[in-house]
């Protein structure tokens, strides 16, 4: 996020949100704000992580296998990414 000189009282959040599918896959992320004027309020924050083997074992305690576990997970992960990228469009 750059924030100008002149975008005064601005508000901005940046979320960088990554999810690692491969043990071989590699993630370098640098979530960057650059804040020319003093009264602004901004935030940012990165997240990297594989998928979650106790949320697995939990689906697929309730029948689910481990193919389809995995699949609700990415899109429980994309659904966010979706639905913010639907708003901007509106």
């Amino acid at each position: 996020i750059e924030v100008k000189k002149n975008a005064t009282n601005s508000i901005a959040t940046l979320e960088n949100k990554n999810i690692i599918l491969e043990d071989s896959a590699l993630i370098t992320t640098s979530p960057i704000l650059k804040i020319k004027p003093h009264d602004v309020t901004c935030k940012h924050g990165a997240t990297i992580s594989k998928l979650n083997e106790h949320q697995i074992y939990f689906l697929e305690s309730r029948g689910i296998n481990k193919k389809d576990a995995k699949n609700i997970l990415i899109e429980g992960f994309l659904s966010e990414i979706k639905e913010k990228i639907s708003k901007l469009k509106k």
